[in-house]
């Protein structure tokens, strides 16, 4: 059995004095998934309904509802975090129901609304609400990456002044509408509390909401350091304004939140730091002959990859995939008749000689039996792109080769060489048969 537990804030962060033009209208919907036994779950999927376009609740451009890994193990301590970057109206005292899905192989599904941080705080059968915030808090990036490498996990520290006393708190490292969340994949976070002068803080981790501050050192912590660990996916320019809802008498958030001049807009530049080849056996071939295609991938560094996928584009409808040639063996739940999906998962960089490799596979160009003409073109696509749930559903780099069928064509014609014949008379055909194709 599988147990979702909604963490997300149930309060959607606005300014309260221009709600409908300036502070964050993003914040972050955590679930978390445990797996109650006796086995392990496989093939887990992650989805979230949030989408209700007529009253601005929708999913962050980019952002895809569904999560799925291939196995969750039993017990608490190997619980599944799935983050989603989402929307809300600039409207206080909206509310919204949303709902998480986990599923599993021989396991029937199960779903939440309610937000395990609501108190009777909500609306009945709702999950968040937006809430009026005063802009003066304070908050300060401490440390972030400023070129990254697609598939080189990165990590971004922000420090938070909590002042004194503070209630609870709420975590979001975008709050910004053109984040490309397409681009970037929130993995973990991490959160830890100081207080004075303490340098021994208190941490919790894949915890982004808290209605209560914790103590440290015998008090409230005034202080809290964050840090997201993100995977960059595609080649992009990433923005990034992050901030803190603090709970009060009267709730606060960043004084300068998403300040260019202040220095609280990070800008990440991602670069492309893996190179991917396919090639063919032959670049003709005969219907029923075999093609062997080789997809060879390198790390040119400086980073490690992580979470690294390649997959083939197969055209199902000329040739048939030799399954028994996939090599390495292939990821069969994301594979398909036209699609082979391989998860490399991390890829060291130089001088490790794991830094390079290949993948291959087998087809038999048989057109489905159906005869397939001369200089038809066998187009096959490799990508390379990178995911902790599932296949990418975008490619970080992709490379294309052709092939050509060779087959004869045959045009027939027949003549006796006659213009006419008496009654009686035998009559001899010719026939003439002239190939203009290429085998």
């Amino acid at each position: 059995a599988l147990s979702v537990t909604i963490l997300s804030s149930p309060w959607a962060l606005l300014d309260s004095n221009k709600p409908d033009q300036e502070g964050p209208n993003v914040f972050i919907v955590e679930a978390r998934v445990t797996n109650l036994g006796p086995d392990p779950a496989t093939n887990l999927e992650v989805s979230l309904n949030y989408d209700d376009a007529a009253s601005g609740w929708i999913l962050l451009d980019g952002e895809l509802p569904n999560r799925s890994i291939d196995t969750l193990d039993v017990g608490p301590g190997e619980a599944y975090y799935a983050y989603w970057f989402a929307q809300y109206p600039r409207q206080i005292g909206s509310s919204h129901q949303y709902t998480v899905t986990a599923s599993a192989d021989g396991v029937a599904p199960v779903s939440t609304s309610t937000n395990y941080y609501d108190d009777n705080l909500l609306p009945q059968d709702k999950t968040a609400q937006t809430k009026s915030y005063v802009s003066a808090g304070n908050s300060g990036i401490t440390a972030v990456f400023s070129d990254v490498v697609v598939g080189a996990i990165f990590s971004v520290v922000i420090d938070y002044d909590l002042g004194n006393s503070p209630q609870g708190v709420q975590f979001s490292p975008v709050g910004n509408d053109d984040f490309n969340a397409a681009s970037s994949q929130l993995l973990t976070a991490e959160v830890t509390f100081y207080n004075g002068s303490i340098t021994n803080g208190l941490t919790f981790n894949n915890q982004l909401y808290f209605a209560t501050v914790p103590q440290v050192g015998g008090s409230t912590a005034e202080r809290a350091e964050v840090t997201y660990y993100f995977l960059p996916r595609t080649i992009s320019t990433l923005r990034m304004c992050s901030y803190a809802g603090v709970e009060f008498t009267t709730s606060k958030y960043d004084n300068e939140y998403c300040d260019e001049p202040a220095g609280t807009v990070i800008i990440i530049d991602f670069e492309q730091s893996i190179s991917l080849t396919k090639k063919a056996s032959s670049p003709a071939v005969l219907q029923n002959e075999t093609l062997i295609y080789t997809i060879h991938y390198t790390n040119q560094g400086p980073s490690n990859l992580a979470l690294t996928w390649i997959w083939d584009q197969i055209d199902d409808a000329l040739v048939t995939v030799l399954t028994d040639t996939i090599e390495p063996p292939n990821n069969q739940s994301e594979s398909t008749d036209s699609l082979i999906a391989w998860n490399i998962g991390g890829v060291p960089a130089p001088p490790d000689p794991s830094s390079s490799g290949a993948v291959t596979v087998t087809v038999l160009v048989d057109g489905q039996e159906t005869d397939i003409p001369d200089g038809t073109e066998i187009v096959n696509q490799a990508f390379v792109g990178f995911n902790l749930d599932g296949l990418p559903s975008e490619p970080a780099f992709t490379s294309t080769i052709t092939t050509t069928v060779l087959a004869p064509s045959v045009e027939l014609t027949k003549s006796d060489g006659l213009n006419s014949v008496e009654p009686g008379a035998a009559v001899t055909y010719t026939l003439n048969a002239i190939n203009s194709g290429s085998a």
